[in-house]
């Protein structure tokens, strides 16, 4: 009986897709209104909606892209991820919408909050830090609290740590378009986030194009021969292309009981040089103390991509709208003439 039930309504699942986009659109967002419930904080783009499902807006970016990612993992691998149900594109009557899905469990933060400790000596310095007027004793809590590091509690064979080495493996172990291409999963273009720019990224036809973008986009062209001088060892290695999730932040892995429940938020996925996940991982956590110590016991990446980091760094440093002018450091490395 339950099989039978599951053929009739994937018959009239297949049935009701065939309905015109813009009512299909008009009957999602009347419920996610009516009945829906944001998720996080701020500005979210995904409501919970009733039976189990989510509808995540993708606004102007097309909603194929993430929707092929997250079908192209489903089929290839093992790794835990939503399933998409249905999805409209951008057009002439709103944004592009995705319905999938919805995984229950808690965000990496939250999961890691329970399970780290922090040496005693960081409370009294916080609290001075908080609550003290006094600029000596802020720079002294400061430079206090610098060098404290909070321990992870947790085993390394830890299922989470264990299941995240898991799904790293598998998504990076898919063979890549025979193409050489930094692409979508398809062949076709990806949703490309750089340096807070976001932009739709036709297909790049290897990796070395893809270097030559990145140093095209420097703003502060005054850098670039520093910049060219750092990347020389990196652009000279000969690197894999793997599938990358490209947004590992602790939003987007989701975990119950300890075990990972799912990756999400696959919208800027796709095939790039090896590096990249650990990279765009580093900029991500960047001087988030408990997420640094939760990636350095996972131990994927450990010692690998020191190299293409520093490059990374000085990218970000020099490029989109986050980057910090020349001048505004004294003595930034990155401003010295490359004879000096």
């Amino acid at each position: 009986m339950t099989s039978l039930l599951q053929v009739l309504l994937g018959l009239v699942w297949r049935v009701w897709t065939r309905f015109p986009a813009r009512f299909r659109r008009r009957v999602y967002l009347f419920v996610a209104r009516r009945w829906g419930t944001r998720t996080g904080s701020g500005v979210s783009s995904v409501r919970r909606l009733p039976f189990n499902l989510a509808l995540k807006s993708t606004f102007d970016r097309p909603s194929e892209i993430e929707t092929k990612n997250m079908q192209f993992i489903r089929k290839k691998t093992s790794v835990p991820v939503p399933r998409v149900f249905d999805h409209i594109s951008p057009g002439k009557e709103g944004g592009g919408l995705i319905l999938m899905s919805w995984v229950d469990g808690e965000n990496l933060l939250a999961w890691l909050n329970r399970h780290i400790s922090w040496p005693p000596e960081m409370q009294p310095n916080l609290d001075i830090l908080l609550n003290s007027t006094s600029r000596e004793e802020t720079a002294l809590a400061v430079a206090h609290l610098d060098p404290i590091y909070p321990t992870l509690e947790v085993a390394d064979n830890h299922p989470l740590l264990t299941d995240l080495r898991t799904v790293l493996t598998q998504i990076r172990a898919m063979p890549p378009p025979e193409t050489g291409a930094i692409c979508g999963v398809d062949g076709g273009p990806l949703i490309w986030a750089h340096c807070c720019d976001r932009t739709i990224l036709p297909p790049v036809e290897s990796i070395a194009s893809f270097h030559d973008l990145l140093l095209q986009k420097v703003h502060w062209k005054s850098r670039l021969d520093r910049i060219r001088l750092i990347a020389l060892p990196v652009h000279s290695k000969k690197h894999r292309i793997c599938f990358t999730h490209s947004d590992l932040n602790p939003s987007n892995i989701v975990v119950k009981d300890d075990r990972l429940a799912a990756l999400i938020d696959w919208e800027f996925s796709g095939w790039y040089p090896e590096y990249w996940e650990y990279t765009q991982l580093e900029m991500q956590n960047l001087h988030i103390k408990k997420l640094n110590v939760f990636w350095e016991r996972v131990g994927f990446f450990t010692g690998q991509y020191e190299g293409e980091l520093r490059l990374e760094r000085a990218l970000w440093h020099s490029t989109g709208d986050m980057s910090v002018a020349p001048g505004v450091i004294p003595g930034d490395p990155l401003d010295q003439p490359v004879d000096a």
